[in-house]
């Protein structure tokens, strides 16, 4: 994890987002407690959102990354580690509202060989 976060800092192209968190009515840590059990921080979410496919699912966006989209980066080499984040939320002028974060675990279980 150190290590993405060192690529983060000298990756160029990445922008970064102001990231806010959507805390509902009946559970207001909701995206802070599934992002630290399923082992996921900032640096993770911002590449999902820079360099992740992005869908339309329902009302809201979906970004999850896969190996075509690190292909030609810096962070290819740590792919296994990358590979099936989705974060799920909105854009709102120039801040993404996460709802939450998840491993797409079918395409998790994908390697590339």
């Amino acid at each position: 994890m150190k290590e993405i976060e060192k690529l983060t800092e000298q990756d160029t192209k990445l922008k970064t987002f102001n990231l806010v968190l959507v805390k509902p009515c009946k559970d207001t840590n909701h995206v802070i407690r599934k992002q630290q059990q399923r082992a996921i921080n900032i640096e993770m979410i911002q590449l999902a959102l820079n360099y992740g496919i992005k869908k339309y699912t329902y009302e809201h966006l979906s970004y999850t990354i896969t190996d075509k989209c690190l292909s030609n980066t810096i962070y290819y080499k740590h792919i296994n580690k990358l590979r099936g984040l989705c974060v799920v939320g909105y854009w709102q002028k120039d801040s993404f509202h996460i709802i939450t974060t998840y491993w797409n675990f079918t395409i998790k279980k994908r390697k590339r060989y």
